[in-house]
């Protein structure tokens, strides 16, 4: 976890930035936590992936312990989790902060490059934190496929982007976050000359780093 922060330490003062720009605009607007961690990760499992024991947190920790919350102390429970039982239970380490949202921009950023990595043969790709492939289910792939023609024009359609963008996020934001997507990547001059991988990444990335699939509903 170490060599990740210091990796990604440059990204402080950006977050920072962000958090403040958040708390302006929240003081007209309802205030939203973050979705747990548990709940993030049955999402990617249960859109994207095969193997239902997968945690995310692989990229954080090197051995994550699988509960169904993180427990008290747990590194991962810095990202949203429930603690004590029942209707004791309350929900800590929730509201977005520069801490947390460092964590989930790391996590999510090496957890796009992962998925990213489906587009190339199986002999060249990299591995997830533990040494292992990650398999896309059905959906997720063939969803994913198109774009792994880019820069080719059939991978910049709106309906490519589209299903794309609807594997991943499902319903969770509304279509305007889509277009504003979408332009992005299709407008975005560095994608056209960008590898491959690295673009498909990006705009994974783009997409899961987003406040309605990190926030509460």
């Amino acid at each position: 976890m170490k060599k990740l922060f210091q990796r990604f330490m440059f990204l402080v003062p950006v977050l920072f930035l962000l958090i403040q720009l958040c708390n302006a605009s929240a003081q007209a607007a309802t205030h939203l936590p973050l979705k747990s961690y548990s709940k993030i990760n049955r999402i990617v499992v249960t859109r994207l992936l095969q193997d239902p024991s997968f945690q995310i947190g692989v990229y954080l920790l090197e051995h994550p312990v699988y509960t169904e919350e993180p427990l008290p102390g747990d590194p991962l429970s810095l990202l949203g989790t429930y603690d004590g039982s029942d209707t004791n239970a309350g929900f800590s380490n929730g509201d977005p902060n520069a801490l947390n949202l460092l964590l989930w921009y790391i996590d999510l950023n090496l957890f796009a490059d992962a998925i990213a990595q489906n587009c190339l043969p199986d002999q060249e790709r990299k591995f997830d934190g533990l040494g292992n492939p990650i398999y896309l289910n059905a959906t997720a792939k063939q969803a994913l496929q198109p774009l792994c023609q880019w820069p080719a024009a059939s991978a910049q359609t709106d309906e490519v982007l589209y299903a794309f963008w609807s594997a991943l996020l499902g319903f969770d934001a509304p279509l305007e976050e889509f277009n504003a997507w979408k332009t992005f990547v299709q407008q975005n001059p560095e994608y056209k000359t960008a590898p491959r991988t690295t673009v498909v990444s990006n705009i994974i990335f783009a997409a899961l780093f987003n406040p309605y699939f990190l926030l509460a509903d």
